[in-house]
């Protein structure tokens, strides 16, 4: 893949990131947070924003895919904001050009309230009291004014373009019945995984690939298969929550990867983007692309799930012997290590999205060999991942040593994601030069 990128951007750099701020602030502190960190970056407001939109989704209490949807609008506006100013790059929807001399910082503020406050309804309170100290912050004049009307047109246009897509669409799911048929665990203690987790996000628009169903990979292995009876076997020993065979280095892990992934992949794209000094334009973009590629991938990850419906392990170890499969042996009393998610299991989604992440991070690095150091906050721990293979399988790991996924699901993700990481990367939000 080839993408053209700012004359900034390095061939590698060395990133320690911990995301543990961001997720555990509510938005008014994220403000300070970022403030502090990005004073003296070119593209301050930019970063702020992305902090307050992540803490926005977090403490609106979306499900992962939910939120990195809804926040795909708001980076959408702000990049479209910042390049109707200074240019540079193709706008996602809009043709709007203002004056250079507009404020940038207005721009960025106008488009991303505008559209988190339609997005995020119960957090509009703190969304305006961050945007009132946003604007306090910056000279009133013609910059100002200026500013704030090309940020609010680019926040009209989004929406205005993504009206109807499918997001919090009502649609109704029907539980298949027998052996392989995803049904929901009788005994989850997650109050939020009692109903099917946002069906509609199978059958949304995507934001940068053609249909939700574009990639859509093959089945997942047949019952009576040797593929299926050694997934089915690995992480009924590996991921059980009373697992005699799991290491404490897989637990951890296992556990690294429970880190809320709206808060990880937007906060390791905000340090990838200081740590190489990039404008406000390139970082929009880089921003903005995080977002919508994360987006997508889920997408098209859930339309495989919703199609193909697939058991999970809680259910597939416990139904074991009604699989007609030799090599498996059922344990009425399994649980996984953490609570099974309330979607179907193939293929698996947290690979589909740290995929497309780790796709993300090679182009932003120019580089697979992205040498990225990451602190969970589930954890504490901190993992470095040299080339984004080894980022790659470490969630692969992840999901099994969890008790929540079968290895051929994982590995079905990491490709997915990979795929529809690489198709947007190649066509969208390109230089205009």
């Amino acid at each position: 893949m080839s993408i053209p990128r700012p004359r900034r951007w390095v061939a590698a750099a060395t990133l320690a990131m911990t995301t543990a701020a961001a997720g555990a602030a509510g938005p008014a502190a994220a403000v300070s947070s970022a403030a502090d960190g990005a004073q003296h970056s070119p593209a301050g407001a930019v970063l702020a924003w992305n902090v307050i939109g992540a803490s926005t989704a977090v403490a609106a209490g979306s499900f992962q895919i939910e939120g990195l949807i809804k926040l795909s609008y708001a980076q959408a506006a702000v990049y479209d904001a910042v390049v109707a100013i200074d240019g540079g790059y193709r706008p996602y929807v809009g043709h709007r050009h203002g004056p250079r001399w507009a404020s940038v910082d207005a721009a960025v503020a106008a488009a991303a309230h505008d559209t988190l406050v339609v997005r995020f309804p119960t957090q509009r309170a703190a969304l305006d009291a961050d945007y009132v100290s946003a604007l306090a912050a910056i000279p009133d004049g013609a910059a100002k004014t200026a500013g704030l009307r090309i940020g609010a047109m680019a926040a009209e246009d989004v929406l205005a373009a993504r009206a109807g897509d499918g997001l919090d669409a009502p649609v109704t799911y029907r539980f298949g019945t027998g052996p392989g048929a995803w049904i929901l665990p009788t005994d989850n203690t997650n109050p939020a995984f009692q109903t099917p987790q946002t069906p509609w996000v199978a059958q949304m628009k995507p934001f940068l690939i053609g249909r939700a169903d574009q990639f859509r990979p093959g089945p997942p292995p047949a019952l009576s298969s040797a593929r299926y009876a050694r997934d089915l076997n690995e992480t009924q020993a590996y991921g059980s929550a009373t697992s005699a065979v799991r290491t404490a280095a897989q637990t951890d892990v296992a556990t690294f990867w429970t880190a809320n992934a709206i808060t990880f992949n937007n906060a390791v794209v905000r340090q990838i983007t200081t740590g190489q000094g990039l404008d406000a334009a390139a970082t929009a973009r880089a921003l903005a692309l995080g977002e919508m590629v994360d987006a997508d991938a889920g997408i098209a990850c859930f339309d495989a799930k919703y199609h193909y419906s697939f058991w999970r392990p809680y259910t597939a170890i416990r139904g074991a012997g009604t699989d007609a499969n030799p090599n498996t042996t059922p344990d009425p009393t399994w649980l996984p290590l953490f609570p099974t998610p309330n979607h179907p299991e193939y293929p698996a989604a947290h690979t589909c999205t740290s995929a497309a992440d780790a796709a993300l991070y090679a182009d932003l690095l120019a580089t697979t060999r992205i040498n990225l150091t990451i602190t969970s906050p589930a954890t504490g721990t901190t993992h470095t991942f040299p080339t984004t293979t080894d980022l790659n399988n470490e969630v692969i790991n992840a999901r099994v040593w969890a008790g929540l996924h079968y290895r051929t699901s994982g590995q079905v993700g990491v490709h997915l994601g990979t795929t529809v990481a690489h198709t947007a990367l190649d066509h969208a939000l390109q230089p205009t030069h």
